[in-house]
């Protein structure tokens, strides 16, 4: 990639571990909050302003966006929606339709899904850990590229359903249901959150999570998933998706057991198990935050065999690795070298998804062009 295009992208991450530094180490309160203001609004303005082709996606969400028709203009029941068409789910096609109303330019959509999605996700983010500036840079550091910079509607999902996940403590289990319900109109994969719900109502203890990742880890050794996919292929366009994948190479091909992402997932889960008493003790929400991290990592793992599915499937609900690791390294390490391990590794993530792990990104050259959107 060119300077042109990584420099705003390392500028916003200098922004944001100095921001975190600054909210750890003053203790007045308005401070704190100017601070995660000031790196939320950083992020936002970093994704409304890109240029198109940035991430890979944007050329075809910002087609889709010009062809959507205007909302408040539409003659038809539903606007004409077909999802063979336009390969969205209604209530996406339903929102890039409003915002029609008010142009058709990217920076519309982009700038109002962006303001969403990183509202929603530093909301919960705040709700779940005492540790916000590791957490944000945490999600920057890959999740925000892939997601945020790139695909907009998973991004929006799982912001949704992050926020959603906050209301489990407070047992407002309907308002819950009805948010999951929203962001499945926004990306099918969101009802994948309703299995980590579920077994968090059991709350499992220790030594039943060690169980079941040995059983997982065995299960997905010997078994092809993809042979259980083939059976679905008649279930509606959940069933056209799938048949999609199946039939296409760039869809169709395995994630290695011991990928990078897995090894590491698989590193925290173990860390945490090992740490129970100490990290539960520490933090209030951890039980909640590990058995959305240990379902996500292990969801990953299980359908490897069928990388778009893992990859959506894990995209859509691994938004609890941004509070996970701050706890997993401040339990450990303590509040500053904590810190300083988290903006390392942040650091290095980032620079491996602008360098060798780049499947993000489209073909921009520059990250910026504002003679040219």
């Amino acid at each position: 990639m060119s300077f042109e295009f990584v420099w705003p992208i390392y500028a916003v991450f200098i922004f944001l571990a100095v921001s975190g530094g600054t909210e750890m180490l003053i203790k007045q309160g308005w401070v704190k909050q100017l601070a995660v203001f000031s790196s939320a609004i950083a992020l936002v303005l970093l994704a409304a302003l890109r240029s198109i082709g940035v991430g890979s996606d944007d050329v075809a969400y910002a087609d889709m966006f010009a062809n959507v028709p205007v909302f408040f203009g539409c003659d038809e029941f539903l606007c004409g929606y077909s999802y063979s068409q336009f390969n969205i789910e209604l209530g996406f096609f339903t929102l890039l339709s409003v915002l029609r109303t008010f142009g058709n330019e990217p920076y519309v959509l982009f700038s109002v899904v962006a303001l969403a999605s990183i509202a929603l996700n530093v909301r919960a983010i705040k709700f779940f850990s005492p540790h916000v500036g590791s957490a944000v840079l945490v999600y920057f550091c890959h999740f925000y590229l892939n997601k945020e910079l790139n695909a907009i509607r998973l991004g929006l999902a799982s912001a949704i359903l992050f926020w959603a996940v906050t209301l489990i403590p407070v047992r407002k289990t309907g308002m819950f249901i009805l948010l999951v319900v929203c962001a499945a109109f926004v990306h099918v994969s969101s009802l994948l959150i309703l299995l980590p719900f579920a077994i968090y109502q059991l709350r499992p203890s220790r030594s039943v999570y060690a169980v079941v990742a040995l059983a997982l880890l065995a299960f997905t050794a010997f078994f092809d998933i993809q042979t259980l996919f083939s059976y679905l292929v008649n279930f509606g366009f959940i069933g056209e998706k799938i048949n999609l994948y199946l039939n296409a190479d760039i869809y169709n091909f395995p994630l290695p057991l011991l990928s990078a992402v897995n090894l590491k997932n698989l590193i925290f889960v173990g860390v945490a198990l090992a740490f129970w008493r100490q990290i539960s003790g520490k933090y209030e929400h951890f039980e909640l935050v590990f058995c959305f991290f240990f379902c996500a990592t292990f969801i990953r793992i299980a359908l490897g065999d069928f990388a778009i599915v893992a990859g959506r499937s894990y995209a859509a609900i691994s938004m609890f690795e941004y509070v996970m690791l701050p706890f997993v390294v401040f339990s450990l390490c303590g509040k500053w070298l904590g810190y300083a391990l988290i903006v390392l590794y942040a650091g290095l993530t980032l620079y491996l998804n602008l360098t060798d792990n780049a499947g993000w990104s489209g073909e921009a050259v520059q990250f910026f062009n504002f003679n040219n959107s």
